[in-house]
């Protein structure tokens, strides 16, 4: 319904008119349905809602809202939910009929994407916070648009005096913006029968207890409850304080005699302060995001389950997963982590300890042995004024207290002088290179020829018990 139209030209002829996500009836009265149950969508006074899908007919594979019995059906809830399967409006969410699986009595009905308004209204008052005010007024004036045309569509019934249409969790926000009451008439039936209300608390008429329902809606959407300050909440607008005053019927104010002049009179208010689809989408997904992504990836799971793509894994994995507690949108994001110290810099050779841990044993830096070959090569007063006082014999490396002797790191100085004699890798190499050059020299010359046989004649006199 456009937002400045007469709510009285909404009347059954016009509420016919299907709507884009309306979808056909199932389970006829000759039909044997079957279904099976996936997941709890919510916990209500008139029953535990869950969702299902449908295994049988043409309509295999359909989501739909279970509304769990208490028991079989009585004759009653029987003949209303027969009358709400023939009315159809594009305000409506469409009842499909009853069905038992496993042995327990479920009301079917269509399901769209989105919530229930009394998970919104129990969010509310949970966290302590309300809905953006156009936003409230937009949907309570949806809920007053449905609520009329559910009333023009039973008001040849013989239960249309007494039956109440607007129950909280009844009416679903779909999350692309849009209002819809469900279940009409069979809500009534099913609260009369589970005492979630007593008669019409002395109201004339069920239309007038509807009324008051609604102003209690828009006051406890704008001010996030309905406590005796939610009416004095210096934010609510003074036109919209005595809206509500009239429809919860408040001392001194004169109350509406019907929806349609409760409708009039929120279509009146200034063209600011009744949202958009969008707007009431956006602001669905700040109260209800994170609860709105779990119910999709859900329907996701169950949808790839249908479909074998999930194969052997196993599915309660992703559903312990997704229903832990999710941080909402609207909360404040958490500190940052506190940071450490850093730590010292040093060389890429070694680390050592911090300076706040003084009994943390160090690691010493010793040098590598091709740095003391090359030590031992210098001539002796190079290396000598070389020689840093760093290189002092080092006092003992603390070990951590109460670590046992056999633990403790072995106390490792600066390593002795070289002896001048001693023989390095290099120096071998550097001789057997020699050797072989002498070799080569002596078997390709004349003259390495005549040097050979003398040193091998002053070998043999110099020593003459190795060489006879």
């Amino acid at each position: 319904m456009a937002r400045n139209e007469d709510p009285r030209e909404m009347t059954a002829p016009t509420a016919a008119t299907p709507r884009k996500s309306s979808q056909p009836a199932l389970l006829s009265p000759t039909q044997n349905a079957r279904c099976e149950v996936l997941f709890e969508l919510f916990e209500g006074e008139l029953g535990r809602v869950q969702l299902g899908r449908m295994l049988s007919g043409n309509d295999s594979g359909r989501l739909v809202n279970l509304r769990q019995l208490s028991g079989a059906p009585s004759a009653e809830l029987t003949r209303a939910v027969d009358f709400a399967r023939t009315i159809s409006s594009p305000r409506l969410k469409k009842t499909l009929g009853t069905l038992r699986v496993d042995g327990t009595w479920y009301v079917a009905s269509e399901y769209l994407s989105g919530v229930a308004l009394s998970e919104l209204t129990h969010t509310l008052a949970e966290h302590g916070e309300k809905v953006e005010l156009a936003v409230a007024i937009c949907i309570t004036l949806d809920v007053v648009s449905a609520t009329i045309a559910a009333r023009d569509l039973i008001a040849g019934s013989s239960s249309a005096a007494r039956a109440r249409c607007l129950h909280s969790e009844s009416v679903w926000l779909a999350d692309f913006g849009e209002t819809f009451l469900g279940e009409v008439p069979a809500s009534s039936t099913l609260a009369e029968e589970t005492g979630s209300y007593s008669g019409l608390n002395a109201l004339t008429s069920a239309e007038a207890e509807d009324v008051r329902s609604a102003g209690h809606l828009l006051l406890e959407l704008a001010s996030g409850s309905l406590g005796a300050a939610a009416f004095e909440d210096p934010e609510l607008p003074a036109e919209v304080r005595v809206l509500v005053a009239r429809a919860t019927r408040r001392a001194g104010a004169p109350p509406f005699d019907s929806l349609h002049a409760f409708a009039e009179a929120l279509g009146s208010l200034d063209a600011h302060l009744i949202a958009t689809d969008q707007e009431v989408s956006a602001e669905l997904k700040r109260l209800m995001g994170s609860q709105l992504e779990i119910r999709r990836q859900k329907v996701a799971m169950t949808e790839r389950a249908a479909l074998g793509e999930i194969g052997e894994q196993d599915e309660t994995k992703f559903f312990r997963a997704v229903s832990a507690p999710v941080q909402r949108e609207t909360a404040r994001p958490p500190a940052d982590p506190a940071r450490g110290p850093l730590a010292e810099a040093h060389s890429n050779t070694h680390r050592i300890a911090q300076r706040s841990e003084p009994d943390q044993p160090t690691t010493i830096f010793h040098r590598p042995d091709d740095l003391i070959e090359a030590e031992a090569e210098l001539p002796p007063s190079v290396r000598d004024r070389e020689q840093p006082a760093a290189l002092a014999p080092l006092p003992p490396i603390p070990v951590a207290p109460g670590a046992p002797p056999s633990t403790r790191a072995p106390h490792r100085s600066v390593p002795e002088p070289v002896r001048p004699g001693f023989i390095t890798p290099r120096r071998a190499l550097i001789l057997l290179v020699l050797v072989l050059a002498g070799f080569a020299f002596a078997a390709t010359t004349a003259r390495g020829a005549t040097l050979t046989v003398a040193a091998a004649h002053w070998l043999h006199q110099r020593f003459p018990a190795t060489f006879r």
